[in-house]
């Protein structure tokens, strides 16, 4: 393969890495609108507010992250030549910061992925509260005296 096909192909690379993260700011922007409207919702309990809040932490550093891959991309191909000959990996390139892309796109992906596990475990608690609200007041309602025969009753 000669040297100009090989930068191709960490060009495509690239912007294939480009494309992704965009697509993960999208589909988290999404997320972050979503759940910035379940903040007005007063009716959430701490213990969901808690995973609120870690879903909403989690989503906005995987943006911070996804944008700094973003924002490395431009510099690497400028330089993609000597890049390619000093790192032969897209990923060992590195930002202006002489962060390596591997640990951009690492960060970027786990924090995506613990806001999703937060936000799926607070969806699974919103979508079961209703249940157990249904189940403890009818709790409340078997324990209460309505059911307990009453002092005039003469059964």
């Amino acid at each position: 393969m000669n040297n100009n096909e090989n930068i191709n192909f960490h060009l495509e690379a690239l912007k294939f890495l480009k494309e992704w993260s965009t697509a993960i700011v999208v589909v988290e922007s999404a997320i972050l609108a979503v759940l910035g409207g379940m903040l007005k919702d007063s009716n959430i309990v701490a213990g969901n507010r808690t995973l609120l809040a870690l879903g909403l932490t989690a989503i906005i550093i995987s943006i911070f992250f996804c944008a700094n891959v973003i924002g490395a991309i431009p510099p690497i191909t400028q330089f993609l030549p000597e890049n390619v000959r000093k790192y032969k990996d897209i990923y060992k390139m590195r930002n202006y910061a002489g962060v390596p892309l591997w640990i951009l796109a690492f960060f970027q992906h786990l924090f995506a992925l613990l806001g999703i596990v937060f936000i799926s475990i607070l969806i699974f608690n919103l979508a079961t509260d209703p249940i157990l609200n249904i189940k403890d007041t009818a709790n409340h309602f078997l324990q209460s005296d309505r059911l307990q025969p009453s002092k005039t009753d003469h059964r």
